[in-house]
């Protein structure tokens, strides 16, 4: 009878100790991914066609420390001059690129850009000139008739380190569309 309350015993201490593993890998885990993924929600049509309000999005938080940004990603960032609301943007200009919106077409450097990805032509944009300070990305939403973005001074061009949350790596939501990017 002692020997099996001690066997007991040791079993519920074994079952302890597979459950307490499990649930420290499951604390790592959450906190690693923490550290490096941030989930985000498509609020808006200003990413249209390419994303759809209500997609849900897992954003790269690293991507920036650790690397530079390229022209056409599409990032998550703070606006500081709209009391840090969070905005989904495509990168149009890069650092020393200078910006020109004229006659309702984008410029990069002098040269026009093609862009497959906009919902559809520009319309009633003022002409505009924009240098990209250092450490900084000028942003577009691919919906440009419908979008708050580096064209606005509301927005302006976008702080790499202080503002830029991440950069988007897939569309989790919904199932039928998951993308990566």
């Amino acid at each position: 009878m002692e020997k099996e309350n001690r066997e007991e015993k040791q079993n519920y201490g074994l079952i302890f100790w597979e459950y307490f593993k499990y649930m420290a890998v499951a604390v790592i885990i959450a906190i690693v991914i923490t550290c490096f993924v941030a989930p985000a929600k498509v609020v808006g049509h200003s990413m249209d066609n390419t994303l759809a309000d209500g997609d849900y999005l897992f954003v790269n938080k690293t991507a920036y420390k650790v690397g530079e940004p390229h022209y056409n990603d599409i990032v998550v960032l703070k606006a500081p001059k709209l009391n840090g609301r969070i905005l989904i943007k495509r990168v149009i200009g890069l650092p020393g690129d200078e910006i020109e919106i004229k006659d309702n077409h984008v410029y990069r450097n002098g040269k026009e850009l093609k862009e497959s990805y906009i919902k559809e032509d520009m319309k009633n944009n003022a002409d505009a000139k924009i240098k990209v300070a250092k450490e900084n990305v000028f942003v577009m939403g691919d919906n440009r008739n419908n979008s708050t973005d580096s064209r606005s001074p509301y927005v302006g061009t976008i702080s790499i380190k202080e503002d830029v949350i991440g950069k988007v790596f897939v569309r989790l939501l919904p199932f039928g569309d998951i993308k990566s990017f």
